[in-house]
C-alpha cells in the first residue's frame, strides 16, 4: 500500500494546529467566563427599605457566588433606569430592577424610542403589600358600606400617585361601584398622619406604612391579586371586582438580547436570595409578598396584566 507523504504530513499539522489553538484559545475563554467583571443592578428610585433591601440582598449573594463585584445604581424614574439598561450591552452586565409599570405599559420610556418588550424577565420576586385603610371612627368599615356611603356623602381619597397600579385599581372601584372619589389627594407617603390630621378619609397605602397606627385604623381591602397572607381575612380588591385583579409587583429584568448562559447565573443567585430566610423575614417586616416567579411565568403574567390595564383604563378614562 503507498502512503502518500504529502497527505499525511498535512494532516499532522492540522492536528499540531488544533491542539495549539485549544492550549491557547481554551483558557482565555475560561477567563472570559461570565461574570469577569462588575455588575450593576440599576433600581428605578432612590433607595427605599423593601426593594433596596432585596437588590442589596442578591447584589452581595451574587458578589459572594461569583467572586466578583456587583453594584447597585439609583436611577430617578423608570426613563432614565429604562434607558440605562436599554443602550447597555445585552451581556448581562446590567440588570434592571423594575416595577410593573415598565413592562406592562412602557411608562415613561416612550420618548427613548423603546418599548416594553426591549426587556425579559428573568423573575419576579415581590409584592407591594397596598391596602385600602380608613380611621376606626369612620362610618364604613368595608367596601360594601363605603359603597353605600360614598354614593351620597363625600369621601376623600389619598394616594402616592395617580400613576401607580394600586390607585387606579382603586379609581376603577369606585367607577364601578357607581360613586366618585370626593375628591383626590396626592401624598408622597400616605401614612397613620394623613388619616388622623383629616387630609384624607381613605389611604391607598402599604401595610408597612400604617403599622404603627393598626389599633386606630381600619384596612378595607388589599390591593393585591390574592388575599395578603398577612391579612388573611381581609379581602383583595380583585375578589370583589374580579375585573380589578392587578398588583404592583417587582423583579429582576435584562435586555432582550441578552444570552440565556448568562440570564441562568443571574437568576440562580436571585432565586436562591429571595427564597433565604433572611428575605423571607422582610414579610414579617413589611407585609411585603416575597416569593420567586420564573420567567415563563412572569411573561404570562405581564400578557395577563397588559390586558388588565388596558380595561382598567377603559373604566377611568
Amino acid at each position: 500500500m503507498l502512503v502518500d507523504k504529502k497527505k499525511s504530513i498535512s494532516t499532522a499539522e492540522v492536528v499540531l494546529t488544533i491542539a495549539v489553538v485549544a492550549v491557547l484559545v481554551f483558557p482565555r475563554i475560561a477567563a472570559a467566563e461570565y461574570p469577569e467583571k462588575s455588575v450593576r443592578f440599576v433600581v428605578q428610585w432612590a433607595p427605599t427599605k423593601l426593594e433596596q433591601s432585596l437588590v442589596q440582598m442578591i447584589a452581595e449573594d451574587f458578589a459572594n457566588a461569583y467572586d466578583t463585584p456587583a453594584v447597585i445604581v439609583n436611577e430617578l424614574g423608570a426613563g432614565p433606569s429604562a434607558l440605562e439598561v436599554a443602550e447597555s450591552p445585552a451581556d448581562g452586565y446590567t440588570v434592571g430592577f423594575f416595577v410593573n409599570g415598565l413592562p406592562i405599559e412602557g411608562n415613561d420610556i416612550g420618548v427613548l424610542g423603546q418599548v416594553p418588550d426591549t426587556f425579559e424577565p428573568l423573575g419576579l420576586f415581590s409584592t407591594f403589600p397596598y391596602v385600602l385603610v380608613t380611621k376606626k371612627a369612620a362610618p364604613y368599615s368595608n367596601m360594601t358600606a363605603l359603597t353605600h356611603y360614598a354614593t351620597d356623602n363625600q369621601v376623600v381619597l389619598g394616594h402616592a400617585d395617580v400613576r401607580l397600579p394600586p390607585t387606579r385599581v382603586t379609581i376603577a372601584f369606585a367607577k364601578n361601584a357607581g360613586f366618585e372619589w370626593g375628591g383626590m389627594v396626592e401624598i408622597a407617603n400616605p401614612d397613620c398622619d394623613t388619616l388622623a390630621s383629616g387630609e384624607a378619609d381613605i389611604v391607598s397605602t402599604t401595610l408597612q406604612r400604617i403599622m404603627p397606627c393598626l389599633n386606630d385604623v381600619t384596612i378595607m381591602a388589599s390591593i393585591t391579586e390574592g388575599r395578603n397572607p398577612q391579612l388573611p381575612d381581609i379581602p383583595a380588591l380583585g375578589e370583589i371586582d374580579s375585573t380589578l385583579v392587578l398588583e404592583f409587583w417587582s423583579g429582576l429584568f435584562v435586555h432582550k438580547d441578552t444570552p440565556n448562559a448568562v440570564r441562568d447565573k443571574i437568576i440562580d443567585v436571585a432565586k436562591a436570595t429571595v427564597l433565604s430566610e433572611r428575605a423571607q423575614e422582610l414579610t414579617q417586616d413589611t407585609g411585603a409578598l416575597v416569593y420567586w416567579q420564573d420567567a415563563e411565568k412572569a411573561a404570562q403574567r405581564i400578557v395577563v396584566d397588559r390586558g388588565t390595564l388596558v380595561e382598567i383604563n377603559k373604566i377611568t378614562d
